[in-house]
């Protein structure tokens, strides 16, 4: 087995010419930098918050990790003894690594440790502040998973919303894995589908109604396909009814189509009417806008459109019973001799 020291020793060594000495070093040792690297660069794209933690830590795991300087910061790369050559190499490696890490802090922050002496204990003096124990975390994560729902948003904001807490769920939960190696009964393959399934499940789940024809055929197929591939398989449909001009959409999405009123002849946003197409009356009604194929948190009266629609941007509709009562009143307020009606002929009315 080889040790650090004769592995340092490996990769470390001079060569003498008549009048220098230079160092030579491994490419693949801790201590070798690059010379593209330099301690006012910024490894990472974040800034550590209050709120990312775990974002951040992760982020910084990769970055140093890949510069082979992990080490430096989980402990596994420890000081040398102040006799040993290698301190000075051990030095400049952690002021680096030190640097990085102030680079990616807020300055409040940077100014609360950037006299702490070594990148490891810098590393676990934000691990104690920001850190949160895993049970509130685990909470919050399914908490939010558990009331995701498409809304307005579109098939890839929705899914990359979806993945995102999923992904920061499984870097907290550790779930249990046979080791032994000994099993036939391969309850790791199980336990593996079983979660595959569930997460399909869950994003199929919080898709709109408008997706309830896709959403049914997917989950007919055997065997279920992946998250990834009903992801595709979403995205190409709302392509298609987008390159359609709305031909495929669902009777709930139909209920909140923009047609024109058969006797205005003046077009507009503000002379518009939502409707369905003609067909069996839906059982689900509006009780804001008193139209059918919706209810009150999909209005578009209440909420506006959402982006995917063409009218996206323009202001809200008015319920068209709204717009009916306003254009009666209009038509009455006035008698032919042009007086103006009382209020007891607005209340015989």
């Amino acid at each position: 087995m080889t040790t650090g020291a004769t592995y340092a020793s490996a990769t470390i060594g001079s060569t003498s010419t008549t009048n220098t000495t230079s160092t030579v070093m491994d490419c693949n040792h801790p201590y070798y930098i690059h010379p593209s690297d330099s301690p006012g660069m910024q490894i990472i794209g974040i800034v550590l918050t209050e709120n990312n933690y775990n974002q951040w830590h992760r982020s910084m795991e990769i970055a140093l990790s890949s510069k082979l300087k992990l080490g430096f910061v989980d402990g596994t790369c420890v000081k040398p003894a102040s006799t040993s050559p290698l301190l000075m190499y051990w030095n400049r490696c952690n002021n680096m690594i030190t640097s990085w890490i102030l680079n990616s802090v807020s300055e409040d922050r940077r100014n609360s440790i950037v006299y702490i002496q070594s990148a490891r204990d810098i590393w676990l003096d934000l691990e104690v502040r920001f850190a949160q124990s895993n049970v509130p975390k685990l909470f919050h994560l399914r908490k939010e998973i558990a009331h995701l729902s498409q809304g307005t948003l579109s098939i890839s904001a929705y899914f990359t919303k979806f993945r995102t807490l999923h992904d920061e769920l499984e870097c907290l939960l550790t779930k249990p894995k046979c080791v032994c190696n000994r099993c036939t009964c391969t309850v790791n393959s199980k336990l593996a589908e079983f979660d595959k399934n569930l997460q399909l499940t869950q994003f199929l789940m919080g898709l709109n109604d408008s997706f309830t024809g896709i959403r049914g055929q997917i989950l007919l197929m055997t065997p279920l396909p992946s998250l990834n591939q009903s992801y595709s398989m979403l995205l190409q449909e709302e392509k298609q009814r987008e390159n359609s001009g709305g031909g495929g959409f669902s009777s709930e999405t139909m209920a909140m189509m923009v047609k024109a009123y058969p006797n205005n002849k003046a077009q507009g946003t503000n002379n518009i009417s939502y409707g369905v197409k003609k067909g069996p009356e839906s059982s689900v009604v509006c009780d804001y806008c008193h139209m059918t194929g919706h209810l009150r948190d999909k209005c578009y009266c209440i909420h506006g459109y959402p982006s995917w629609h063409k009218l996206f941007g323009k202001p809200k509709p008015k319920p068209k019973f709204l717009k009916e009562r306003n254009s009666v009143v209009a038509s009455v307020s006035t008698i032919d001799n042009g007086e103006s009606m009382t209020s007891d002929s607005y209340r015989f009315l």
